[in-house]
């Protein structure tokens, strides 16, 4: 069977070879990887949601997830198709949450998630994939996820509702994923999911 990886080689190879690139292509073939991946991932979830009728709130959660993964990365399963479905999952628990929340989400419990999640921004590591940052360029990345987050909190704090208990749901998601124990819950996933 045919991998995303082997897909995205190929197609680096051509785009390489069209445009001269010959000492770039590992550079191209990844990001051509990371293009599929995502895009698969995005509408393969959009999709679902839609017929769950998440689909808004699935949107909002990530965004927000995926901008915020972006300056801080995140724990990965190995394995595409693993990391997919915990992807739908984890989007879709997001979405259920943003919908209900009418029913939990309280000014201090707000207050109290996004505190926790500053204290996990501050204390954890950046878990970047495609690229390794000195001590100045994490602070850097830090402190504008941590800004980020400072906006969403005043705009859920302001108003309330789909979009903007999305995105706290969303980010909120984006940070746990960099804290040391989730990182060790996803180990323990990959070891146990792992087809021996």
């Amino acid at each position: 069977m045919t991998t995303i990886a082997e897909i995205a080689d190929r197609i680096g190879e051509h785009i390489c070879q069209q445009a001269g690139l010959n000492q770039n292509q590992n550079k191209v073939r990844f990001g051509i990887e990371i293009l599929l991946i995502m895009s698969i991932t995005t509408f393969s979830t959009l999709i679902i949601a839609g017929i769950c009728g998440l689909f808004f709130e699935t949107l909002a959660v990530m965004m927000a997830a995926l901008g915020i993964k972006f300056i801080i990365g995140s724990s990965h399963l190995s394995g595409f198709s693993r990391c997919l479905i915990y992807s739908i999952c984890l989007s879709l628990i997001g979405a259920i949450l943003t919908k209900a929340f009418i029913s939990w989400l309280t000014v201090p419990l707000i207050i109290l998630i996004m505190v926790m999640n500053w204290l996990i921004l501050s204390i954890s590591p950046l878990l970047l994939s495609y690229r390794t940052l000195d001590k100045k360029q994490t602070r850097s990345r830090k402190i504008l996820a941590g800004s980020i987050l400072g906006c969403i909190l005043l705009m859920v704090l302001t108003e309330r509702n789909v979009w903007t208990t999305g995105l706290f749901v969303g980010s909120t998601i984006a940070v746990i994923t960099i804290s040391p124990i989730y990182v060790q819950f996803m180990r323990w996933i990959d070891k146990t999911t792992k087809h021996h």
